[in-house]
């Protein structure tokens, strides 16, 4: 109960709050009669709370407060009590109720979200606070993790360096070898160049035979081929007469094709036969036909 009666509990509610008027300038508690469990608690003023107080009813409070201590006498005595006293009693009575309903106004508005907002925030601290506390956990773990990898990178970076040194010798002695063989090759090599290069200097000495060969031969087929002219012409004029009266047959047209063909056959040949003569040394010269069945046919 404060000085006029009137408690500092808003109807309805559970557990008071703590809340300072900053009307009187004094601290005061309040009891919790509705809920029945008696706490009493300090009243404190939130810092940068704007107050909605109306000044007149806190005047009135005021000097509802210095009144002289005569005025609040027991109700048996309130038959002996002045008129004048009595109006101003009913008046302090009034003025507090009024100021209880400013001080509920004021928790409802100002105090009461206040303390809504600092639960919450209050809630929120102590997730926080969970989520550091799972995180240091988590943290040492990872640390004893990160300590056992250690040892293993050390352990493996020791096997590696080992396995590297030995592979390492292996790859020396391999490249030695090799090295080795790449001049014993070499050598082969060389011995092996020599060996073609004299290889090829006989075979364009046994081109150079072949080819004076094949004019020797075109040179007989060209005396074959005119002796045996000589001999048709001979037969020819032998019975000329007989010819002009029979007609040629299919046989002695083709023979006479035939002739023709081998004639300008043996002229083509005689004509290459003597440009071969000129450069028989070239190692370029594309072979013909017939220079590649006699090369065969001789074993090269």
């Amino acid at each position: 109960m404060n000085g006029f009666g009137a408690k500092r509990v808003a109807p309805g509610w559970g557990a008071p709050l703590p809340l300072q008027t900053g009307i009187l300038g004094e601290n005061t508690t309040s009891t919790d009669q509705g809920s029945g469990v008696g706490e009493q608690h300090k009243i404190v003023e939130p810092e940068a709370t704007e107050t909605t107080v109306d000044t007149n009813k806190v005047s009135a409070l005021i000097e509802a407060e210095t009144l002289p201590d005569e005025v609040r006498q027991d109700e048996s005595d309130e038959s002996h009590v002045p008129v004048d006293e009595v109006e101003t009693t009913e008046q302090a009575t009034n003025v507090s109720e009024t100021v209880r309903e400013v001080l509920d106004t004021f928790l409802r508005q100002q105090i009461q979200p206040s303390l809504v907002e600092i639960s919450e925030k209050q809630a929120v601290v102590e997730a926080s606070f969970k989520t550091v506390t799972s995180l240091t956990n988590g943290v040492s773990k990872l640390e004893q993790q990160v300590s056992v990898l250690g040892a293993g990178l050390r352990s493996l970076s020791s096997d590696v360096r080992e396995h590297k040194a030995t592979e390492v010798a292996n790859l020396t002695r391999a490249l030695a070898k090799s090295e080795k063989d790449k001049k014993s090759l070499g050598a082969q090599l060389d011995t092996t160049k020599s060996e073609l290069v004299g290889t090829r200097n006989e075979l364009a000495s046994r081109r150079a035979e072949i080819d004076d060969l094949l004019v020797q031969l075109e040179e007989l087929q060209t005396k074959v081929d005119d002796l045996e002219s000589q001999q048709v012409q001979s037969i020819g004029s032998s019975s000329s007469a007989e010819a002009e009266k029979v007609s040629p047959t299919p046989e002695t047209r083709q023979e006479d094709e035939r002739r023709r063909r081998r004639r300008q056959e043996r002229d083509r040949r005689s004509g290459d036969g003597r440009r071969r003569q000129h450069g028989s040394h070239s190692h370029h010269r594309r072979e013909t036909p017939r220079e590649s069945g006699v090369a065969r046919f001789l074993g090269l």
